[in-house]
């Protein structure tokens, strides 16, 4: 079984390292780097409670294939094979499956809740802050920000990054199978020329 090749990369808001697949990593970059234009967060406090919300935005999608996940392997793995059709045996399987693994399905769900009420709350606080920003704006009342375009530039330079290594991964993954490719069909030829009885 081939290892994922998991990367670690220090997160430049947060000061946290994360691991992440390469495949994981360019998504979550990207999605981050997308959230940011559309929440557009002024100042430390408001960049927080947006980082927060991307964050509880990658856990539901995680939760989302997760959920997935459990459904399709506790299908595999309670397929008896009795039924004469096809569709029918799935359908058992399904119904097995989610019998069997209700407290996982259960403990998901609890945890899907939790983080939903968070994500919500994230998103309260964050407009409740550029609510009263933007009313001192108005108001004429001098703001003191902290300035965070430079977390927003690392964002957009941390994706292109990954999405470099990622595009190098893919090309390292089809030498390796043109390569595998090439040593299966030389020992084919070596297993029939083997098997060829001599003249």
């Amino acid at each position: 079984m081939s290892k994922l090749p998991v990367t670690q990369f220090q997160h430049r808001f947060t000061g946290q390292t994360l691991l992440f697949t390469l495949e994981e990593r360019c998504v979550y970059m990207s999605l981050a780097a997308d959230m940011l234009v559309e929440l557009d967060p002024v100042g430390i406090l408001e960049f927080n409670w947006a980082q927060t919300i991307i964050d509880h935005t990658w856990r539901l999608r995680r939760i989302n294939a997760v959920e997935n996940n459990l459904h399709v392997t506790s299908a595999i793995l309670n397929s008896r094979g009795v039924a004469a059709d096809d569709r029918l045996e799935w359908l058992n399987s399904i119904v097995a499956g989610w019998t069997r693994s209700a407290n996982q399905f259960l403990q998901i769900t609890r945890y899907e809740q939790a983080v939903s009420r968070q994500l919500k709350d994230a998103y309260a606080m964050l407009h409740k802050l550029q609510k009263e920003r933007r009313a001192k704006q108005e108001a004429g009342t001098q703001v003191r920000l902290t300035q965070t375009t430079h977390y927003q530039e690392w964002y957009r330079s941390a994706f292109e990054v990954a999405v470099t290594d990622y595009r190098k991964l893919q090309i390292e993954r089809k030498v390796q199978r043109e390569v595998a490719k090439q040593e299966r069909e030389a020992q084919q030829q070596e297993e029939a020329l083997s098997e060829t009885p001599a003249a």
